[in-house]
């Protein structure tokens, strides 16, 4: 949704981007419950590296930038 309205508006496209929940984030986010952390982005950041569809997505949204992003090989084959 957000990355969505972001590239339509970067292609000239007025949009307005509307969350549902009370807090944005999508599929990077994470709650507790009963003392509990789930963390649904962790899915996410594995295969980020360079080159990879992900990372590619991240820096055309400006979302890398000012950020380091540590990369395990083992996570990115």
């Amino acid at each position: 949704g957000l990355s969505t309205g972001c590239y339509a508006q970067m292609s000239g496209a007025r949009t307005r981007v509307f969350e549902k929940h009370v807090l944005p984030g999508g599929c990077c986010t994470a709650w507790s419950r009963d003392g509990y952390l789930f963390d649904y982005c962790i899915e996410w950041l594995i295969g980020t590296a360079p080159g990879n569809d992900a990372h590619q997505v991240w820096a055309e949204l400006g979302a890398l930038d000012g950020k380091s992003v540590t990369n395990f090989e083992l996570f990115n084959k």
